[in-house]
């Protein structure tokens, strides 16, 4: 073997585009982990029952909304400009786990309950949960 013909896979130091593209990779990751929205305040709260919208309220007060679907009764709280879904009938609770919504475009669903909480108003989001 002669020694200077002795090849590498790789160079010895990364080159200035291997320091560009690990650059633009790690701020595209921070900005996908992060959001990277620009969402307004919502500013309604629509709840819909197997299709049917039944509730179409504003987000500036508090209230409690009780919407009957076909499993039975899911309940709805509204405050400080956000919405969550707080009791629902169904057995897995993802609906009550997804928590407060507070950006326009985000939603819960109690699908076995057929029941739809959804905010709009204001600016959507860039970017939605099947981007992210």
């Amino acid at each position: 073997m002669i020694a200077g013909n002795v090849s590498r896979p790789w160079p010895e130091a990364p080159t200035i585009g291997d320091v560009i593209l690990i650059v633009a990779a790690l701020a595209a990751a921070v900005m996908l982990a992060f959001g990277g929205t620009n969402a307004a305040a919502p500013q309604r709260a629509l709840v819909d029952v197997d299709g049917q919208i039944l509730h179409d309220v504003a987000l500036d007060g508090e209230q409690t909304l009780v919407v009957t679907g076909p499993l039975g009764t899911s309940v709805i709280l509204i405050r400080d400009g956000q919405a969550r879904i707080a009791s629902a009938p169904c057995s897995g609770q993802f609906c009550v786990a997804r928590g407060w919504l507070r950006k326009s475009g985000d939603i819960a669903a109690c699908v076995p309950n057929r029941t739809v909480l959804r905010l709009t108003g204001g600016a959507p989001r860039i970017l939605d949960g099947v981007t992210r």
